[in-house]
């Protein structure tokens, strides 16, 4: 309900919220002119190392009047009543939902005030938690609740959402990698087979940002391309163009785990490290059926993203195609940037 105070010195705002947690959407019918890009992941498919490269270029992009929250931001208050598992929600945590959309808010419309042209969020946790995909063997269970709980912050913004996908097999093998490092028992033959028959993919999680974002832009690579290219996705992220001074441009942090770490970790906890089948380099936990199975799954992904997907879905699989793309936008000839590739 609308603060009396606030109504009389801003006739017509939409707020959220009344007494000291209260956010004015919009002023005067002011038309916000900051476009928010949200990178959500997904979780092993490079995002620490994009973080890292927005974070070390911080100076690069506010000389382009482009803003960037990272973990190290979300994470420290500002999404805390938003990350709550929809199935788990309480009074108390609707309460904190609402306050943390109105802080977004008052943050977006602070940006907008400094000059700032573009925001960047990068956070993957907002489809769900990794850890929740292993112990409920899904692919982000309910990544559209998730998703929906975001939606009234970044209320009446030009949006732009962006995922990375990952073939099933090397995503699983990842993820299970980095659980085990954090104390998770080494996966055996049933939950390998279930992420097998796990009925969740790629494009359900596209056609549920599609479903709760139906004006955002929602564009889509693939991490075996992209992934070590944090430069290429921040073109990706970004309406700027030609953005100069970069660093670490081809960087690769947060590594899946090796066979030899893996082993590392189970005996310095007590268990078994032999559970660890292979050499010293990848894990490979999965036979070659299943991977057989899950690349298919991903290979159908792909083609489903190639024939157009969601009506509001842009792929790029490939660095020709975003080149072109960019060339496109940029209104220049991107037949000589094909030769130039070619």
């Amino acid at each position: 309900m609308a603060n009396p105070w606030l109504t009389q010195w801003w006739p017509g705002g939409d707020y959220i919220l009344g007494g000291p947690e209260f956010c004015a959407r919009r002023l005067w019918g002011k038309t916000p002119k900051l476009d928010v890009t949200l990178h959500i992941g997904a979780h092993r498919s490079g995002t620490t190392t994009l973080q890292r490269f927005l974070r070390a270029n911080r100076c690069c992009l506010d000389d382009h009047d482009i803003g960037y929250w990272g973990p190290e931001r979300t994470r420290s208050g500002l999404f805390s009543g938003l990350f709550k598992n929809p199935a788990h929600v309480t009074r108390d945590s609707l309460r904190r939902a609402r306050r943390s959309s109105g802080l977004i808010q008052i943050e977006l419309e602070r940006f907008e005030r400094s000059g700032m042209k573009e925001l960047i969020v990068s956070e993957e946790n907002m489809l769900g938690g990794l850890l929740e995909n292993i112990s409920r063997c899904r692919l982000y269970p309910n990544a559209g609740d998730r998703l929906a709980r975001f939606r009234r912050g970044f209320s009446g913004r030009r949006l732009r959402i962006a995922l990375s996908i990952r073939s099933y097999d090397s995503y699983w093998t990842s993820a299970f990698g980095f659980a085990v490092m954090r104390g998770y028992d080494v996966p055996g033959t049933p939950v390998l087979d279930r992420m097998v028959t796990q009925p969740r993919r790629w494009k359900t999680i596209i056609l549920a940002l599609a479903e709760v974002f139906p004006e955002a832009e929602i564009i889509v690579w693939p991490f075996e391309v992209f992934g070590g290219l944090p430069d290429m996705q921040l073109q990706m992220l970004s309406r700027a163009e030609n953005i100069q001074g970069l660093r670490h441009r081809r960087c690769w942090l947060n590594a899946s785990a090796t066979c030899d770490k893996l082993r590392k970790a189970l005996a310095e906890r007590g268990s078994d490290p032999g559970q660890i089948k292979g050499d010293h380099g990848r894990w490979k936990p999965f036979g070659a059926d299943h991977i057989m199975a899950l690349r298919g799954q991903y290979g159908e992904d792909l083609a489903w993203l190639r024939s157009g997907g969601a009506a509001n879905v842009t792929f790029i699989p490939d660095v020709q195609t975003h080149e072109r793309r960019a060339g496109e936008e940029r209104g220049c000839d991107y037949g000589d940037i094909e030769r130039q590739l070619g």
